[in-house]
């Protein structure tokens, strides 16, 4: 009985699924030459907006580099970390002692 239904169900949201998919198919609008372009132009001045921000934020960034860059030297690999991490912890121990 259940089987069936479910059966039932899953038939009647595939004929539901094909029904809205002709009706966006067969009801859309192509954009006019106008529209279309205003788009454009749009997006051009949103990518050039954020091409801009993220120059900034790099410019910002630059007189701060020195000191991320030597952060990042430092910590390239896994191993290189437990291993400074494990260095500290000893040199702790000791100075405790």
């Amino acid at each position: 009985e259940y089987q069936r239904e479910g059966f039932l169900l899953f038939q009647q949201m595939l004929g539901e699924l094909r029904q809205s998919v002709v009706r966006k198919l067969f009801y859309y609008e192509i954009p006019s030459a106008e529209d279309l372009m205003k788009h454009i132009e749009e997006e051009e001045r949103r990518r050039r907006e954020m091409e801009q921000r993220m120059q900034l934020v790099h410019e910002g960034s630059a007189t701060s580099g020195a000191d991320e860059v030597t952060q990042d030297e430092d910590s390239k690999s896994p191993d290189d970390q437990r291993a400074k991490m494990l260095a500290q912890k000893r040199a702790r121990r000791k100075s405790k002692k």
